[in-house]
């Protein structure tokens, strides 16, 4: 009982902070669990299709590539063909795997011989990634922290062993890599380091394995959605990435743009950190094919590359995107402080100045602040989902009870696309690939705009009407009739107003009517404005 006492601390502080938002969350949204994003409805929402009529789409009929992490879709699809669908399914899906990434740093650290302060490693795993923000994302993260500490740490093991290959390696290896290369495209970035470090120490063959293990997803997926009509890559991905311009212009932005990324505070105190841990084992005579010097040299890899090629947005992403790697990092922290804590004892004790201690405290303290920053994402969250309660929640709720069988056109589709049966219009073509090749090609203007709504027979427009600025602006014949603004601090949406607008002036006076009956449900600090 002794030896597990550690980790059951620490699953307890986990379940604690995970009630304790979760409670807070549905207390300040009148009852109700919203998710931090749009993204995650999006992925319900095709998984309910996927499993009640079969078709990987948002609208029932038509293919959509709307998802970025299309693994992610059948494993919700999959909870949901086992036990129904369910608003809390990615919740809970996120919280076991959570729970499971836990138990992986802890069997991690104590089979590299980690004795002593394993409850620090796994709260310091809990808190700094952070679990909470990623949970109540209700995002694919979660599942991609968990394949990163098993296919990493079981990779980077057989490396440095040097021994053969186990019936338990094989399985665990294979498969790992397969569900992390799948679960987030950018995985393949260290799949392929991994697989490298495999080649080179003598397994060939196996690494070739599992290269094409990580890679078979993307390539089931890409043949598949070109088959339905769409793209290699999904929609998502293409729109929200760019290569660099190969020229000067663009060589230069890709290098600010990664400059910027890197030069984050919690990114460099963490690079600063796994570099001071690596030159200090280099020190003492630790190989490169040592577990500890692989798992800092391939997470400080990893971060600089995935820092360079994404689109860092500190509001709404609540870190997520670089978490898989921090969890990584804090497993490859853990074992390298290990070998010094005694070395960090003597030298404390040889300062006989409290004054002196005190500083150094309190210089460790202002250095490592930006990792405690990202802790404080979990208190964003409850913003954020209140935030979306207010404005896409309402959306929803309101296009639910009076759109009837009206065609929506949106420019986040997420939540209306969940809760009601309507066929959506893509303003952003996440899930519309005539919009995305326009927008790809560069020929999405105002004309299109109106020709696509005509074609899909938009009747009713939600959207930020200014965010089509840069298009030209929406269609004249689109008529705004009204505005929802949110006077509480926008920190996480798009914009605080969602304006409305008719296509049909038949339809006009009947809008009219349903948004002033509605006006009566909207929440206090939500103002309705209707426009002549």
């Amino acid at each position: 009982m002794k030896s597990n006492s550690s980790i059951i601390a620490a699953y307890a502080v986990y379940v604690f902070f995970a009630a304790a938002i979760l409670i807070a969350s549905i207390q300040i949204n009148d009852g109700h669990f919203v998710y931090a994003l749009d993204d995650t409805y999006i992925h319900m929402s095709i998984a309910d299709n996927l499993t009640t009529s079969g078709n990987f789409a948002t609208n029932k009929i038509h293919f959509a590539s709307a998802s970025s992490s299309p693994m992610w879709v059948l494993i919700i699809s999959s909870v949901y063909l086992a036990a129904g669908k369910n608003l809390m399914t990615p919740f809970i899906v996120n919280f076991l795997f959570q729970l499971l990434s836990i138990t992986v740093l802890n069997f991690a650290i104590k089979k590299s011989g980690v004795t002593k302060y394993t409850l620090l490693y796994m709260l310091a795993l809990i808190l700094i990634t952070p679990f909470p923000a990623v949970l109540f994302a209700g995002m694919e993260h979660s599942v991609q922290i968990f394949f990163t500490l098993v296919f990493v740490f079981f990779s980077l093991n057989l490396v440095s062993s040097g021994k053969k290959l186990t019936k338990f390696d094989l399985p665990v290896i294979l498969i790992s890599s397969f569900f992390f290369g799948g679960i987030r495209y950018e995985d393949l970035i260290l799949v392929f380091i991994v697989c490298m470090l495999l080649f080179l120490s003598g397994r060939r063959l196996f690494s070739l394995g599992v290269l094409t293990s990580g890679a078979l997803p993307m390539l089931a997926y890409g043949l598949f959605s070109t088959s339905h009509g769409g793209m290699f890559f999904p929609n998502t991905l293409l729109l929200k990435s760019s290569l660099p311009a190969l020229n000067a212009e663009g060589i230069v932005r890709f290098i600010s743009k990664a400059f910027s990324n890197i030069t984050e505070p919690h990114i460099l105190v963490m690079l600063a950190v796994l570099t001071l841990l690596y030159m200090i084992n280099f020190n003492k005579g630790l190989k490169f094919r040592d577990i500890k010097q692989l798992l800092l040299f391939v997470t400080a890899i990893s971060l600089i590359i995935n820092m360079c090629i994404i689109e860092y947005n500190h509001n709404g992403s609540f870190y997520r995107y670089e978490a898989y790697l921090i969890a990584l990092g804090i497993l490859a922290v853990s074992l390298s402080i290990h070998g010094i804590t005694n070395n960090i004892k003597n030298y404390f004790s040889a300062i006989n100045s409290k004054f002196v201690k005190a500083s150094v405290f309190l210089l460790m303290f202002v250095v490592l602040s930006p990792l405690f920053v990202r802790m404080l994402t979990a208190a964003g969250i409850l913003h954020a989902s209140m935030e979306y309660y207010k404005q896409q929640y309402q959306m929803a709720q309101f296009c639910k009870s009076y759109a009837g069988d009206m065609t929506i056109a949106l420019n986040d589709i997420g939540m209306v696309n969940y809760y009601t049966e309507n066929k959506i219009f893509d303003l952003l073509g996440l899930a519309d690939i005539d919009v995305a090749k326009h927008r790809l090609n560069g020929t999405y203007n105002t004309s299109v705009i109106e020709s696509l709504g005509k074609k899909e027979n938009v009747k009713l427009v939600m959207c930020y009407g200014d965010w089509f600025d840069e298009y030209g602006g929406l269609p004249a014949s689109w008529k705004k009739i009204a505005g929802w603004t949110m006077t509480d601090r926008n920190l996480y949406l798009g914009n605080s107003t969602v304006d409305i607008y008719v296509t049909d002036p038949a339809d006009e006076n009947y809008i009219r009517e349903k948004l002033i009956e509605y006006s009566g449900r909207l929440p206090k600090s939500v103002i309705f404005e209707l426009k002549n």
